[in-house]
């Protein structure tokens, strides 16, 4: 999707760095998916995220890097790109909000991209993450919302099925839909376990006060893109 939608932009040559083997199999199989919207370009697939293979990326002038290292990988891939004079924006793999801020400092800003479950815009959000704040002293990002989402369900559906057994449960998960503060899309599941509903958000960073759902910091996550419902997966299609 996220090539896809780039084609909109006129880019025709996008960069993909992989930390892991499997990550490039799949990144790979995605990508191809999608090569018939870059006018005129390619596809390049790197198999690591070391300074080496970024060099060897500095001579394309990459318009975009998609990079799917996890941490550490990740930080290392956005501050050595941005320090080799790469001048596009860097897609990052799900990264915990705080992280760039705190591991690449000022280059990240203006330049890094990632995307969430979080909309960090949505006052309700804004609301828990200050109560989030104030238990923990961190922001409440993709993953403490996600944990946050998962307990609210289970206890849900057991209110539902009326029963902890675990198959009650399950069916009752299955059979709900679940609307949980700040999260971006409702939660509702196929019967093989896919979101039916995902719609994914891509935010950025800027500098100002974040407020109470993280006070003191001085930058504050940005929504720059909201996806439309996308199709669960099938199993054989």
């Amino acid at each position: 999707m996220r090539v896809a939608n780039s084609s909109t932009r006129g880019f025709t040559l996008l960069e993909l760095l992989v930390a892991i083997a499997i990550f490039a199999v799949v990144s790979t199989l995605a990508l191809t998916g999608y090569t018939d919207y870059i006018r005129y370009g390619r596809v390049q697939i790197v198999g690591s995220s070391e300074a080496g293979y970024l060099r060897k990326l500095q001579a394309m002038n990459p318009e975009i890097l998609i990079a799917t290292g996890h941490p550490p990988g990740n930080a290392t891939i956005i501050r050595q790109s941005i320090e080799l004079g790469m001048k596009g924006p860097i897609i990052g793999p799900w990264y915990p909000t705080e992280l760039p801020v705190e591991r690449v400092g000022e280059l990240m800003f203006g330049r890094f991209v990632d995307y969430s479950c979080v909309d960090f815009e949505s006052p309700a959000y804004q609301a828990l993450a200050a109560k989030f704040h104030a238990a923990t002293k961190r922001l409440m990002d993709n993953n403490a919302l996600s944990g946050y989402a998962i307990v609210k369900i289970v206890a849900d559906s057991v209110a539902r099925a009326k029963s902890t057994e675990p198959k009650a449960v399950a069916a009752a998960i299955r059979g709900g839909r679940f609307e949980i503060d700040g999260y971006a899309w409702p939660l509702s599941y196929t019967e093989w376990g896919e979101m039916k509903e995902a719609a994914p958000i891509l935010y950025t960073y800027e500098k100002g006060s974040a407020g109470q759902m993280n006070p003191g910091a001085s930058w504050r996550p940005k929504v720059v893109f909201r996806s439309k419902t996308t199709q669960p997966y099938v199993p054989g299609e």
